[in-house]
C-alpha cells in the first residue's frame, strides 16, 4: 500500500511541478502581453494571445489531471472510499518527504495563480482606462462634427451639409 501512495505522490507531484512551470509562463506572457499593449503592437499581441490560450489549455488539462491523481490517492488511503477533507487532508496522509515536497509545489502555485490575478486585473485597469480615453476622443470628435449652420459670403444659409465650414471669407 505504502509503495502505490508513494507512486501515486510521485504523480501528483510531477503533476504540480508540471502546473508551476505552465503558471509560470502563464504569467511571463500576461507581462509581455501589457508590454505589447503598450506598443500599440497588434500581431504581436495576437501571437500573445494565442500562446496564452494554449498555456490555458494546458493548465486545464493538468487540473483534470490533477483531480484523477487526487482521486485514485484518495481511493488508496481511505480504502474504496472516496470521501477526502479536501487536498490538506489528503498531503497529510502522505509519507513526509513527499509530503512537505507536495506542500511547497501547492503553495507555489497559489502564489503564481494570486499573481496571475494581479497581471490580469491590471490588464484589465489598463484596457478599460484606454477605452475610457478612446471614446472620451470620439465623443469630443461627435461635438465637432455637430451640424452647425452653413452661410455663403453673401449671407444666405447653405443647406448642403458642409458641417460649419466656411466657404468664403469675402463678406
Amino acid at each position: 500500500m505504502e509503495v502505490a501512495v508513494n507512486q501515486l505522490a510521485e504523480d501528483l507531484l510531477q503533476i504540480a511541478d508540471d502546473q508551476t512551470h505552465v503558471l509560470r509562463e502563464l504569467t511571463g506572457r500576461l507581462q509581455q502581453k501589457r508590454r505589447l499593449m503598450i506598443q500599440l503592437d497588434v500581431s504581436g499581441l495576437e501571437e500573445c494571445n494565442k500562446q496564452t490560450e494554449t498555456l490555458v489549455l494546458r493548465l486545464q488539462m493538468l487540473s483534470t489531471s490533477k483531480a484523477i491523481a487526487l482521486e485514485k490517492l484518495s481511493r488508496e488511503l481511505n480504502g474504496r472510499q472516496t470521501e477526502h477533507g479536501g487536498l490538506t487532508a489528503l498531503v497529510d496522509k502522505i509519507p513526509q518527504p513527499l509530503r512537505h515536497r507536495l506542500e511547497a509545489a501547492f503553495a507555489c502555485n497559489r502564489s503564481l495563480a494570486a499573481a496571475i490575478q494581479e497581471l490580469n486585473r491590471s490588464n484589465i485597469g489598463f484596457i478599460e482606462h484606454s477605452l475610457d480615453t478612446v471614446r472620451g476622443s470620439l465623443s469630443l470628435l461627435r461635438m465637432l462634427q455637430e451640424e452647425n449652420p452653413t452661410y455663403h459670403g453673401h449671407g444666405r444659409y447653405s443647406d448642403r451639409s458642409n458641417s460649419g465650414r466656411l466657404i468664403s471669407r469675402e463678406v
